[in-house]
């Protein structure tokens, strides 16, 4: 199922008081990880929440990813929701997969995306993304 739509502008103060949220916010597998803060910033702008099928399910990074395994992992998963597109061409609000060893998905404000990792939020050139979907 693709998901079409454009969110309202005003909708784009919420997304961000998420982002900000989550900067002083922990990391915690299944409250506070990756998944969780692309999903909650995105829910912030589109009033869906694409986590509701895993929140409250894992509490460790084994647990996360068995949660995913069935979709073919978050790849799979974000692909059964969106369109894939160049990371170059990234939209506000749209979700990029960042890292080199490790993969975590973030969503992208604009030249930035937001992601978090284990050490907590971080931002990066959204040029850098290695894979994106285009949601907003």
């Amino acid at each position: 199922m693709l998901v079409t739509g454009t969110p309202k502008m005003d909708d784009y103060s919420a997304f961000f008081a998420t982002i900000d949220r989550y900067k002083t916010t922990p990391f915690s597998w299944g409250k506070h990880d990756c998944s969780l803060f692309v999903a909650d910033a995105i829910e912030a702008l589109r009033g869906v929440d694409y986590a509701k099928p895993f929140r409250g399910q894992y509490k460790t990074e084994k647990a996360a990813y068995k949660c995913l395994a069935k979709y073919g992992g978050i790849d799979g998963y974000l692909d059964g929701l969106f369109s894939r597109v160049h990371p170059s061409t990234a939209r506000r609000g749209d979700i990029l997969k960042v890292g080199n060893e490790i993969f975590s998905v973030g969503v992208c404000a604009g030249q930035t995306v937001w992601y978090m990792d284990q050490d907590g939020v971080k931002n990066i050139p959204a040029r850098l993304g290695a894979i994106a979907w285009r949601v907003a």
